[in-house]
């Protein structure tokens, strides 16, 4: 941040300076794992012969993110 505040106080609720950062795969993977629940829906069979449906929870593959950011 460039040049001085007269009173910090006066500022407290702005935020800090932010600066950005390039994205990569792996980038994208540890923000997914931290801020959202990312799942796929698989199946099985229950006892009875039947099948059921279940969210197993995954990190997409590296290529798929990678098409995500392109």
């Amino acid at each position: 941040m460039s040049g001085g505040q007269t009173s910090p106080a006066a500022d407290e609720d702005s935020p800090l300076p932010v600066t950005a950062s390039p994205i990569t795969p792996a980038t994208l993977a540890g923000l997914l794992a931290e801020h959202a629940y990312v799942y796929r829906v698989r199946s099985r069979r229950d006892g009875n012969g039947g099948t059921e449906t279940f969210e197993e929870e995954i990190t997409p593959p590296r290529d798929i993110l990678a098409s995500v950011l392109a």
